[in-house]
């Protein structure tokens, strides 16, 4: 993946590699030595290591090219900015459960990965201020607790 933008404003490019990551070129360019994505190399074929490109913010203008020239972080970001439309609308109460009550409260059913991930996400917010005033703000006004 490339960023367009440097630290410094300019418009130079600065590349950014993993360790054993094979640089692949976008179809369209015409210069054999610049990569312009991180890629990790197989026998049979070349792909964008995925893991890093879900770390990726989508504010500093970097792409990391699919095989085909795609923008794999477009489908990444466009998530993201469904995952956060979908979770301010829980939140002000506009999306609602199947009942028409404003969704209060959830319960994982599950086991391994997808509870071992909201244990993580959970650990997280619990640190995060915003996150913090909005869970007292909800206990205080519930009476629950958790």
């Amino acid at each position: 993946w490339r960023n367009h933008h440097s630290s410094r404003g300019n418009s130079s490019m600065r590349n950014y590699e993993e360790p054993g990551a094979v640089p692949a070129q976008h179809p369209a360019s015409s210069s054999s030595s610049s990569p312009s994505a991180i890629s990790s190399s197989s026998a049979s074929t070349t792909s964008p290591s995925m893991h890093i490109a879900h770390r990726v913010p989508s504010d500093i203008g970097c792409s990391m090219l699919l095989p085909d020239g795609t923008n794999a972080l477009d489908a990444i970001h466009g998530t993201w900015a469904r995952i956060e439309r979908l979770s301010d609308s829980i939140r002000k109460g506009n999306t609602r459960g199947v009942t028409g009550s404003v969704i209060r409260d959830v319960v994982v059913v599950g086991k391994g990965v997808p509870v071992a991930a909201l244990r993580f996400l959970y650990e997280a917010l619990r640190r995060d201020e915003e996150a913090e005033r909005a869970a007292s703000d909800y206990l205080s006004d519930s009476g629950g607790g958790m």
